[in-house]
């Protein structure tokens, strides 16, 4: 009988220790930002619609980075902005909302968005932008019957992205 209530006890524990390893995966799951590279393929398959824009806007983009540099007169003030911008703010339902609407300037019905290549991200080499990291990317646009490669940056703050945009927007 009481090798029973120790294999018991025994299993208890077990099942105790499984559960709180569990746990644990899935807090540092949820915290880990998704790799810069699929936050790219991810704003490409948004491009399919508004709706799906919009989510991507709400899961992938740094809102807080974009309200800061909204909020900067020159992009050396870039680091002060963030730290002092608060999430009332940045979480604002009207920014939120144009920070959407800017986005929702690449959807297309009746184009469809390919990531061909992502390079390396790498710190931004322009002056006072250095906080940055950004990553060259090549994107195929299909049009009917037409189609043509077009090369963009994504830019991001701390891994999570800002903007993708041609060379000159940076």
């Amino acid at each position: 009988m009481e090798k029973s209530k120790v294999n018991k006890k025994l299993i208890l524990i077990i099942v105790i220790a499984v559960l709180v390893v569990a746990a644990i995966a899935v807090l540092v799951v949820s915290l880990v930002k998704p790799s810069y590279k699929k936050q790219i393929k991810e704003f490409a398959k948004a491009c399919e619609s508004e709706e799906k824009m919009e989510k991507y806007v709400e899961k992938y983009v740094n809102l807080k980075a974009i309200y800061a540099m909204r909020e900067s007169e020159e992009a050396a003030d870039f680091e002060d902005e963030y730290k002092k911008a608060k999430k009332s703010d940045y979480k604002d339902d009207e920014f939120v909302d144009e920070v959407k609407e800017t986005f929702n300037y690449y959807v297309s019905d009746d184009t469809e968005i390919k990531v061909k290549e992502i390079g390396k991200l790498e710190k931004c080499e322009e002056e006072d932008m250095e906080m940055f990291k950004v990553a060259d990317v090549t994107f195929e646009i299909k049009e009917d019957d037409d189609s043509e490669e077009v090369d963009m940056q994504a830019l991001f703050y701390k891994g999570q992205i800002i903007l993708i945009g041609t060379d000159d927007m940076f």
